[in-house]
């Protein structure tokens, strides 16, 4: 029986936020670092999809899509996330997240209204709480993921490739439509700000060759249970107990730690770490303590799969003695 602990933003953070974040003293996260068997897999936010899937980059859009419906998407669809831009001295600035409070209900206006403005092409649709962006043909276009671009100038971040510049033309056409709109009149007097900017990444198609094995997801994200529906089957987080496999292969997908680095919240992450490593993996290590055919994975973001096997009490006890160094990578 296998486990693999899925647990973006646990040792690796966008740049920018590097510099103020101090890895608090979680003394099972430094116990499974110093004991486990190291290697590589995919850096980033969503390298264990791209390593579950052998792909270059994550369909997220599409992986997504086939977590609100059940339904593989027709390419090319982009996830579409409402933002807000703010002017800066040379560049429009972007920020996105709770601090918006983006309800579902303007999500739903907004996606019917585009998609009318534009007569379908674009069309913007509203499935279980996420927007997405279906172009009407195929599009050789490159995008950066939302939390690489947040508190930054959009400019260099822009979509890329042979058909880039008609993404940009609708997203310039959608900010001119979105300034006047009564969503936004509304959020006014709210003293909310504004949604005036669309930003579309995830791109990407699924493999053909994906082969459905049984593997059970734990998803905490729409592209995870997607993965899930794509690989074997998608169910909601439980208790831990619950979820560790009794057989088989389980994902568990953790969110806490990149939410919180979304906010900005170095210490709401510091928070989110010492959370999991007290309640995911300590729990962990005692189980692994007690089933000698087990095994369980730690992909944390850095590029690196730690990994543990199941043995006898004393043999993971000693993990505790020495303390491993974990610096937080950029993503």
């Amino acid at each position: 029986m296998k486990l693999d602990l899925y647990v973006p933003g646990l040792l690796a953070a966008p740049e920018r936020l590097i510099a103020t974040l101090s890895l608090p003293d979680a003394a099972a996260l430094h116990a499974w670092c110093a004991r486990a068997e190291r290697s590589p897999s995919r850096r980033g936010r969503f390298g264990f999809i791209e390593t579950a899937l052998d792909v270059a980059t994550a369909p997220l859009a599409a992986l997504a899509w086939l977590g609100a419906t059940g339904e593989r998407a027709k390419p090319p669809l982009f996830l579409a996330t409402l933002v807000h831009l703010q002017a800066g001295m040379t560049d429009l600035v972007l920020f996105s997240g709770p601090a918006l409070q983006v309800s579902d209900d303007e999500r739903a206006r907004l996606a019917g209204d585009v998609s009318a403005f534009f007569d379908g092409e674009p069309a913007l649709h509203f499935r279980a709480g996420q927007l997405f962006l279906q172009a009407p043909q195929h599009s050789a276009v490159r995008t950066t993921p939302l939390h690489a671009v947040r508190g930054q100038a959009v400019r260099e971040h822009l979509p890329r490739g042979a058909d880039a510049a008609r993404l940009h033309g609708w997203m310039n056409e959608l900010q001119m439509f979105l300034h006047g709109h009564a969503v936004n009149r509304e959020r006014a007097a709210r003293g909310l700000p504004s949604l005036n900017g669309i930003w579309p990444w995830g791109e990407g198609g699924i493999p053909r060759n994906a082969i459905h094995d049984g593997l059970a997801v734990f998803a905490d994200s729409l592209p995870m249970r997607g993965l899930g529906v794509l690989l074997g089957t998608a169910r909601e987080r439980e208790t831990l107990d619950r979820m560790l496999p009794p057989s088989g292969h389980h994902v568990i997908e953790i969110s806490d730690c990149a939410r919180a680095l979304d906010a900005d919240d170095a210490g709401g992450w510091q928070a989110a770490v010492e959370k999991v490593s007290d309640e995911i993996l300590q729990p962990v290590l005692d189980w692994l303590a007690t089933h000698r055919d087990a095994e369980a994975v730690l992909h944390a973001g850095d590029g690196t799969a730690r990994r543990l096997r199941g043995g006898k009490d004393g043999w993971l006890r000693r993990a505790f003695r020495r303390k491993a160094t974990l610096p937080v990578t950029a993503e």
